[in-house]
């Protein structure tokens, strides 16, 4: 048994093809405002409700935060540090006598 088919979706290809497909064109004439991703996101979770799509996207959930916890206090410190690093150097560089 496919682990898709352990996880409740028992036909992979219909589940495509037809019902995700149709919810995202749906969304979109109700809401064409919305980015593709988004439009398409939204019809994956109301049309493939399964365990695997609920175990899928609690990993990526996860890990996103995962990583952006970890990245966060790195890029503050860049985003602080850099510039009063090139303002240093700015100045270094109009005290230089030509």
């Amino acid at each position: 048994m496919i682990c898709w088919q352990k996880n409740g979706i028992t036909d992979p290809a219909g589940t495509l093809k037809k019902n995700i497909r149709a919810a995202s064109l749906q969304l979109e004439l109700a809401s064409p405002e919305l980015a593709n991703d988004v439009r398409h996101g939204m019809a994956i979770l109301q049309e493939a409700r399964s365990q695997f799509v609920a175990k899928v996207h609690g990993w990526f959930d996860q890990d996103h935060d995962r990583v952006s916890a970890r990245f966060l206090p790195s890029r503050r410190a860049s985003s602080l540090l850099l510039p009063l690093w090139l303002s240093r150097l700015r100045c270094n560089w109009i005290l230089l006598p030509w």
